[in-house]
């Protein structure tokens, strides 16, 4: 079985939390911009994972959750300055996820040592 069909619920996912979410906290006031629904575009660059998908995730008060259909779990939060740092596990398939969200969108980047695969991600708030 090829890695891509294990990945494609992660880098999604932890991107799909579309963001890669530190694990300091954030003050809720201020996490709370960042509240919502959002789209994580996840593009792989390097390795056999799929080339490109979109994930499901919400922030609420900082913590990132992934909305989506598998059975994945994400871990990570939204700092105040908008950086983020996430965790995001499927099976034993693990993808680490960092980047910066804006009020609307975001960026960053991913890796995946089980995987072996790393790329991209661009988050937007879904409408």
């Amino acid at each position: 079985m090829r890695a891509t069909a294990l990945l494609s619920p992660l880098p999604s996912l932890f991107l799909a939390a579309a963001l890669a979410l530190s694990s300091a906290a954030a003050p809720p006031a201020l996490a709370a911009g960042f509240d919502g629904n959002w789209q994580v575009t996840v593009k792989s660059e390097y390795g056999d994972c799929d080339h490109r998908f979109t994930i499901p995730v919400e922030v609420r008060s900082g913590a990132v959750r992934y909305t989506g259909r598998y059975a994945s779990t994400a871990k990570g939060r939204v700092r105040d300055d908008g950086h983020v740092r996430l965790t995001f596990r499927h099976e034993a398939q693990v993808v680490e996820a960092s980047g910066t969200l804006r009020p609307s969108f975001g960026n960053g980047g991913w890796k995946s040592a089980t995987l072996k695969c790393s790329g991209t991600w661009i988050a937007r708030r879904a409408r």
